[in-house]
């Protein structure tokens, strides 16, 4: 009896596990996997730390299509097509998280002018600008890495840059009159334990350290800075964090991390 008791037990929280990762890769993808799921507010805070292995995931498929594509096209346009397939599998999300914290804190001199403009649906020239430098940034800095990198530099970057936000939205709060798509996961992340998020971090900071061994310490160093400014601005600016906010560092990390290689 006892025996099935511990048994049953294991299998509620393996299922719970699976629950959460399944609401993670939901949020961070447009891939429908929550079809007979349901969540609790527990979950939507603890998905958050699946965060990385999305990323992990994302990684997964950009280094298939890296092998698929690359033998037949060249660098330049297997670089392009990888980009093209992260923006359409994850909807563009981070990319829109970034172009309204641009034009937010770009256009924005108050607190209440920097949420009201985030809020805007249109997209401004600070957003604009912002997207464009994103873009071709990431473009330029991949097609300047030896193609022997490529994959596991974006796997890294993909891991690294998901974990950026967790810090965020651990220590700021979610704005109480805002709403957004973030509200739901950041408004309940003060559930999850500081241990739960070293997990989260021993995991993201460990596939870098894999890839990357020593050379790892300026990518994850170069990432823990950005987080850092990006909470010290966040805090001074709207003393809070949105989604919008998480997805901007989360693109900025990224675009960080393929900086960082490129010079290497």
């Amino acid at each position: 009896m006892k025996w099935l008791l511990l048994r049953k037990q294991e299998s509620i929280i393996v299922n719970k596990q699976i629950r959460r990762l399944i609401l993670a890769i939901s949020f961070m993808t447009i891939i429908p996997v929550t079809k007979n799921h349901k969540f609790n507010e527990e979950d939507l805070a603890f998905s958050t730390l699946y965060f990385p292995f999305v990323g992990f995931l994302l990684g997964m498929l950009s280094w298939a299509i890296f092998l698929i594509l690359y033998p037949y096209l060249s660098l330049s346009v297997t670089i392009f097509l990888i980009l093209a397939f992260l923006t359409f599998i994850t909807g563009a999300l981070h990319e829109d998280g970034l172009a309204d914290a641009f034009d937010g804190f770009g256009g924005g001199y108050t607190k209440a002018r920097i949420f009201e403009i985030m809020k805007d649906s249109r997209i401004g020239t600070f957003g604009s600008l912002g997207l464009i430098f994103l873009i071709l940034g990431k473009y330029i800095f991949l097609t300047e890495i030896n193609s022997d990198l490529i994959p596991k530099t974006i796997m890294v970057a993909l891991v690294l840059s998901r974990w950026s936000p967790l810090p965020l939205f651990k220590f700021l709060k979610y704005p109480e009159k805002a709403t957004g798509t973030g509200k739901a996961f950041i408004s309940n992340i003060t559930m999850i334990s500081y241990w739960s998020l070293i997990l989260s971090t021993i995991f993201a900071f460990g596939i870098v350290f894999w890839f990357f061994r020593f050379q790892s310490i300026y990518l994850i160093g170069a990432t823990i800075l950005l987080t850092f400014f990006g909470y010290l601005f966040f805090k001074k600016k709207i003393n809070a964090i949105t989604g919008d906010c998480g997805g901007a560092i989360l693109s900025l990390s990224e675009l960080l991390i393929y900086f960082i290689v490129m010079i290497l």
